[in-house]
């Protein structure tokens, strides 16, 4: 889905630099401790799909953790300068936020203001909607976040292990389930089922992550007049439905063909299609003055 690596421009800490040249300091505590957070966006036409919403929950998610952080216009010049100077408008952006440097564990004693890192990179077109792919579950399990609330940390451990394994099984994504096998969510994604026409996700209160796509595919699937229910269901209730779906802001709403080898009934299905059309409906189809507009 991305472009080869190529030389491109990225934002650090107020300065537009060279990729292969960036740094930030060894002592920097995302580095050591996995203390920050960081947003994942795509931007179509040189606009980025619900931005407003990205930097609420990074705001949100700064606001738990005690990092500083600037204000919206800011981050927002910030990201159309990047998409401006490298000029790719079909691409995806990475925001990420650090307490800055610090080499003990207690905040309080990090040294200097807050790392701000923007990385931009183009994104490979395909044009194949909706996208099918298969999915498996994966061993790592989902755990309840320790903090008592769900954030979009540096710490992706989970989903970086089971990359290793959706290769292995050329699959496009892989399932997590908790320890009593209720399903949670996919390593980099939320899940959705279809049974007797019904949408089902698995709810907050299982410490999933409010994912952007999550939230506007439930306020699409309720304006469609869809019944939703944000409850929890296992695995085999997963397969028993006669569609399934995964969501991210990157590769949007993607139909699942199977799930550790067992077909569902269609894919895409009638539901998928609506909802990704809904989806896709709100995606500019030409380039727009502010590229970084919400």
């Amino acid at each position: 889905m991305f472009a080869p690596t190529m030389t491109r421009l990225i934002y650090l800490n107020g300065s537009l630099l060279d990729a292969e040249h960036a740094r930030v300091s060894v002592f920097d505590r995302g580095l050591l401790y996995g203390d920050g957070i960081f947003e994942t966006m795509r931007s179509y036409s040189g606009r980025i799909h619900l931005l407003g919403r990205h930097l609420q929950r990074l705001r949100d998610g700064a606001g738990v953790l005690g990092i500083p952080i600037p204000a919206d216009d800011a981050l927002v010049e910030a990201i159309g300068m990047l998409i401006d100077a490298n000029g790719i408008a079909e691409a995806v952006l990475r925001l990420t936020l650090t307490r800055g440097a610090g080499e003990n564990l207690d905040p309080g004693e990090a040294a200097g203001e807050p790392t701000i890192l923007i990385t931009h990179k183009p994104l490979l077109h395909n044009d194949d909607l909706p996208r099918v792919e298969r999915m498996i579950t994966v061993r790592a399990t989902h755990s309840p976040p320790a903090i008592g609330v769900r954030l979009k940390t540096l710490n992706y451990l989970p989903a970086v292990l089971a990359a290793g394994e959706l290769r292995r099984a050329g699959a496009g994504e892989g399932l997590l389930l908790t320890s009593d096998g209720i399903v949670a969510e996919g390593t980099v994604s939320t899940i959705f089922s279809v049974r007797n026409g019904m949408l089902r996700t698995p709810p907050l209160e299982l410490g999933v992550l409010p994912g952007i796509t999550r939230g506007r595919v439930l306020e699409h699937a309720r304006a469609l007049g869809i019944e939703v229910r944000e409850e929890e269901f296992d695995r085999a209730s997963l397969i028993a439905g006669e569609e399934c779906f995964y969501a991210n802001s990157v590769r949007e709403l993607v139909a699942v063909e199977s799930l550790d080898g067992v077909r569902f009934a269609t894919a895409p299905g009638d539901v998928t299609r609506r909802l990704l059309e809904a989806y896709r409906s709100e995606i500019p189809e030409e380039d727009l003055p502010n590229p970084a507009s919400p």
